[in-house]
């Protein structure tokens, strides 16, 4: 299996088994969101049960099926997030 096929298989892995998937600077459809097999993780997640985080400045295809969308510059808002945190 090559290096980009077997980080594939464990992306799809994890995709089941997340409890929160976040997904962030993935603003329009030609971004990881509009692209398969990237854009096929959150939902795949989200199918299984993870609560779906979007952080992004604008709407993404994915929006509808998040938990939570964050319409904000992302280096901000996951500063923040981690002080929190």
């Amino acid at each position: 299996m090559t290096d980009s096929a077997a980080a594939l298989a464990a992306l799809l892995r994890e995709s089941r088994r997340a409890v929160v998937f976040t997904g962030a600077g993935i603003s329009t459809e030609s971004s990881s969101l509009g692209v398969y097999p990237a854009a096929g993780f959150p939902l795949l997640a989200k199918r299984n049960g993870a609560r779906l985080a979007i952080v992004n400045r604008e709407e993404t295809p994915q929006d509808r099926f998040a938990d939570l969308v964050i319409n904000a510059e992302i280096g901000p808002t996951m500063r923040a997030v981690i002080e929190v945190l």
